[in-house]
């Protein structure tokens, strides 16, 4: 069963983190997903909650209020992909072209292209978080392992991505570098997989609350990719 409810109150990727994970926490929803640009609250599950039930557990959550309707409140056109995650490829195509310029004239370019990857992907990334630290945090908390059990790791986790992109400018120990970025990474793409399997319409939070990137095979694919290359940096250092 599905059902679309107006929704009032929300003002940031903050509030939608607070509002699909007050709905979850009704239990028996297969998806919530809220969206900012329509106002709108979309559930679905076997058994609708009561919108009492709703209206209860958003007012926990904070000052937020539903009335049921057929559609949303504004009927806009679905962003194709380009539009969706237009702020993430730009990012990694800026960061891949500094990557190439910077490893022309190294001995080893394919390590220095992967180190200042990697650094600036880190220190961009890290930088949108901490513009919205709380709401980060908040909605980190809907996918990822630890921190949907520790909240305050996910305070901790920009400051992370901050003193990795330090390291490898620094270029710092590659093999503890670059371990810690493989575990790190192998962990944030397990919760994604999770969510991805589990089929939750949630918000990811990779750049913050700064953008409405929604959860998807490409948030995956970028951890793997980070993996990868921290993977790959490991095994040429060890031996």
């Amino acid at each position: 069963m599905k059902k679309t409810y107006a929704i009032t109150g929300m003002h940031c990727m903050s509030c939608i983190a607070k509002v699909e994970k007050s709905i979850y926490q009704l239990g028996g929803i297969r998806k919530a997903s809220a969206e900012l640009e329509t106002h709108s609250l979309h559930i679905e599950a076997d058994q609708l909650p009561s919108e009492d039930q709703i209206r209860k557990a958003l007012s926990e959550a904070g000052d937020y209020a539903i009335s049921s309707q057929a559609e949303p409140v504004i009927s806009l056109r679905k962003s194709g992909f380009w539009l969706t995650y237009k702020p993430l490829l730009l990012i990694a195509a800026y960061l891949l072209v500094l990557s190439m310029l910077l490893s022309l004239r190294s001995e080893t370019p394919l390590e220095t292209g992967m180190m200042v990857f990697m650094s600036g992907f880190f220190l961009v990334f890290s930088f949108f978080k901490m513009l919205d630290l709380k709401g980060f945090s908040q909605s980190y908390q809907m996918y990822d392992l630890l921190a949907s059990k520790w909240p305050t790791y996910g305070l901790m986790y920009p400051f992370i991505e901050a003193l990795l992109g330090l390291g490898y400018v620094l270029n710092l120990d590659p093999v503890a570098l670059n371990s810690i970025t493989l575990i790190l990474m192998l962990f944030g793409a397990a919760g994604v997989g999770r969510s991805l399997l589990q089929k939750k319409a949630i918000q990811c939070a990779c750049l913050g609350t700064v953008f409405n990137l929604h959860m998807s095979k490409v948030t995956l694919v970028e951890d793997l990719l980070m993996a990868a290359m921290a993977a790959y940096m490991l095994f040429i250092h060890i031996l």
